[in-house]
């Protein structure tokens, strides 16, 4: 488990901003600067959880290490080595009723701060939003999309 200030540092070195209590939308992550690209991946509740399941199995293994962090409530935030990849997505698994009951959702944040991803309440109806700093780790997280065939939209920012 990370205590606050240690994913603050976290979140400062990569460039992710952490929002501002008193603005009463929780933990909301987003990066200071808009993300190099931002990947939606589509999702039917049929796909929950096996097609989901291979889905996130293949972007996770793409990073060696993973903070799983709740927007709402009292601050929990739990690092994930790539061999605890399986456990990390059992426990996704098992909190998504809350998230959809309840909208507890939470992020996943790469430890190098070059991936976000926003698990949350509207992932079968806008879908599953992975942002990235990194044009080349996106472009292998496409490709690996891609040989799953799974159903994503591409933005890009210029510059």
């Amino acid at each position: 488990m990370l205590n606050q200030s240690e994913f603050a540092d976290i979140c400062s070195r990569a460039g992710i901003a952490i929002a501002d209590p008193s603005l009463n939308i929780g933990r909301e992550l987003t990066y200071l600067d808009n993300p190099a690209r931002t990947i939606v991946i589509h999702f039917l509740e049929s796909d929950f959880p096996e097609t989901w399941k291979s889905t996130m199995e293949g972007i996770l293994k793409l990073e060696p290490e993973w903070i799983l962090v709740n927007r709402h409530g009292t601050f929990q935030a739990k690092q994930f080595l790539s061999v605890e990849i399986d456990s990390l997505i059992d426990q996704m698994i098992k909190s998504y009723p809350k998230i959809s009951r309840e909208g507890h959702d939470q992020y996943l944040v790469s430890t190098n701060g070059t991936i976000l991803i926003s698990y949350d309440h509207h992932m079968f109806d806008d879908g599953l939003a992975l942002y990235a700093t990194d044009v080349h780790v996106t472009s292998t997280i496409l490709v690996r999309l891609n040989e799953m065939g799974s159903e994503i939209e591409l933005f890009s920012r210029n510059g």
